[in-house]
């Protein structure tokens, strides 16, 4: 149990606002079927990733500690596992692995299309995300060996290798990947600008020379006859039209996952620092306001992105009153969004 009062009220109000908002968006990608795309699956993936992020953190915050730890390997693993913040912060890494894999697939299909049309698939979705665990457990479960029990209580071993450990956690869980994403939506920024600059031009329907019969009964009737395009000029209407769509629907989900990267930024770069100083040797006053706001922040970060895709991102508020009202008329517009995305 979170023995700081005021910590374990947010963490309880974060985790369930975590649990109901990822929940909503899990449920709705997935019984919405226009939405189920490469990048809302990667979406939904976070998603759940942060649901099993809320749900331990408010299963940690409220289950008091045993006044008598379990003997043998049973107390071992309940120091390591529980006690210990491993499997939070596993979550965590696992959370930010995935955001990162998020950036670069919009990144490859914003770039290069054709690439991506040719390697991403979803095959290459589910070894994306199944290479997140694996990676993430394989590097972050070695924690466990600075956690264990003597004569029945939970303790923090002390390493050697303690500063050196905090700089390599400080650039992979951090450092690396905020750069990487960084890099990645400058990038995808500079080509939507310039894509805006190129737009196709404006289709004009030239006159069409009026034949004599046709000027006889316009004499006659008194109307005058329409200029009419052809299938040609239609068809380009059409594709500039796509195109313009196009741009915005891409426009609109780059700027959603760019707010869910700021939000990463926010809430976890003052925490991340104040955990490489404490590596480094710095003390570190626990109990300071300071610090359990630092706290605060990165916990918030697993439930705040419901916030930003109901605001921002219109696929999921029209999936969302898809899935509310089952209005048939709603879906089609949900799927001439996700079609073109």
């Amino acid at each position: 149990m979170e023995p700081v009062v005021s910590l374990r009220i947010a963490k309880t109000i974060i985790g369930l606002c975590g649990i109901i908002g990822n929940s909503l968006i899990c449920v709705v990608i997935y019984r919405v079927s226009a939405l189920r795309n490469l990048t809302n699956a990667l979406i939904c993936h976070q998603a759940f990733i942060d649901l099993l992020s809320c749900l331990f953190m408010l299963l940690h915050s409220n289950i008091p500690t045993p006044s008598q730890l379990p003997t043998g390997i049973a107390g071992q693993l309940y120091c390591q596992l529980w006690n210990a913040p491993v499997i939070f912060f596993t979550l965590m890494v696992t959370s930010t692995f995935n955001l990162m894999i998020v950036t670069m697939e919009r990144y490859f299909a914003i770039i290069f299309p054709f690439q991506y049309l040719r390697f991403f698939s979803r095959r290459t979705n589910i070894i994306l995300m199944l290479g997140v665990w694996i990676v993430t457990l394989s590097y972050k479960l070695n924690d466990m060996s600075r956690y264990g029990m003597k004569n029945g209580t939970c303790i923090t071993r002390d390493v050697e290798w303690k500063k050196g450990l905090g700089i390599v956690q400080f650039l992979i869980e951090y450092f690396i990947p905020l750069i990487v994403m960084m890099f990645a939506y400058v990038h995808i920024m500079v080509v939507l600008k310039r894509s805006e600059v190129r737009v196709a031009p404006t289709v004009r329907i030239p006159p069409t020379p009026a034949m004599p019969a046709v000027e006889n009964k316009e004499q006659q009737t008194g109307e005058s006859s329409r200029p009419t395009a052809t299938t040609s000029q239609q068809q380009t209407i059409m594709m500039n039209a796509l195109d313009k769509s196009l741009r915005r629907a891409r426009r609109n989900t780059f700027k959603t996952l760019a707010l869910v990267y700021l939000a990463f930024l926010i809430c976890w770069t003052p925490n991340s620092f104040i955990f490489l100083l404490w590596n480094l040797g710095l003390q570190v006053d626990n109990s300071s306001v300071v610090y359990r706001i630092t706290v605060i922040m990165a916990v918030s970060n697993s439930a705040i992105n419901f916030v930003i895709y109901g605001f921002k991102y219109k696929q999921f508020r029209k999936g969302l009153k898809v899935l509310l009202q089952c209005d048939e008329r709603l879906a089609r517009n949900v799927t001439s969004f996700a079609e073109i995305d």
